[in-house]
């Protein structure tokens, strides 16, 4: 069920079955490949296609390993839609790891700046505790 189905792997995979690779470090190991390779062809995409690639990988940016590919076309796009930004401002965690041009069109977006003052606010705590400890 959770396996690939392409004829001409299944000899790799035994070969790698047999030196005690399980089929989960297989399957990081070829999502990473495929990761990097995506990721290296990604910029040279026009606008069009990129936002194409994003309305079919955003729904995995949940998953920390396939996070990569939506923020790095998030950095891509000089004008993402509104509708991924919402979706990006009600996540805290995500939103941290948000290129600063996708954080300004969030914030862009926040009615009542909530998410603008509470980042500003944690810079400035940090940059007073750093001047106490001097």
């Amino acid at each position: 069920e959770n396996s690939l189905k392409t004829p001409s792997i299944a000899p790799a995979q035994e070969m790698l079955d047999l030196m005690y690779f399980s089929r989960a470090e297989q399957h990081k190991l070829i999502v990473g490949k495929l990761k990097a390779r995506m990721l290296s062809r990604i910029t040279s995409l026009p606008v069009e296609k990129q936002l194409s690639l994003l309305n079919r990988c955003f729904r995995y940016i949940s998953i920390l390993e396939l996070r990569d590919l939506p923020l790095a076309l998030f950095s891509l796009l000089p004008k993402i839609p509104s509708s991924y930004l919402v979706t990006l401002a009600q996540s805290p965690d995500l939103f941290a790891e948000l290129p600063l041009s996708v954080k300004r069109q969030v914030w862009s977006l926040d009615a009542n700046a909530s998410l603008f003052t509470g980042y500003v606010a944690s810079i400035a705590a940090t940059y007073a505790a750093q001047a106490r400890v001097r």
